[in-house]
């Protein structure tokens, strides 16, 4: 077990794998277990994504932080990664170095402020 969360219905998984691969998966996807479940396939493992290494509840309007073993941290809003079934490969959302793996995932709040400068002006950038 890589995550727990407590769902309301509404909002999507987001799981990671050790290898940079990621995909978000509506909650809704999955059944509800009761005693004597068997459980439920969130991901489609393979040598190609590595192991699941982190699982969140998102909600799409907040950021996600990867971390990895030799100390590369990205951060990226969680709508940036694309939506996915369940049982599925998901996309390439980082690319660690070759022996690197994706260590941990967090979330955290949306800067606003960050997003506003990286964001391109509506007419292009002026030239001075």
């Amino acid at each position: 077990m890589v995550g727990a969360g407590c769902v309301n219905g509404q909002g999507d998984l987001l799981t990671i794998t050790e290898n940079g691969y990621g995909k978000r998966t509506d909650v809704n996807e999955y059944n509800v277990q009761f005693r004597g479940g068997m459980g439920v396939k969130n991901y489609n493992v393979t040598e190609k994504t590595g192991k699941v290494c982190g699982a969140r509840l998102v909600q799409g309007d907040e950021d996600v932080i990867l971390a990895t073993d030799d100390g590369t941290i990205i951060r990226m809003a969680s709508a940036a990664i694309s939506r996915y079934s369940r049982v599925t490969q998901g996309v390439r959302v980082m690319k660690p170095l070759p022996g690197v793996r994706v260590l941990s995932l967090a979330c955290a709040a949306r800067d606003e402020e960050e997003a506003a400068v990286t964001e391109i002006p509506e007419g292009g950038i002026e030239e001075v």
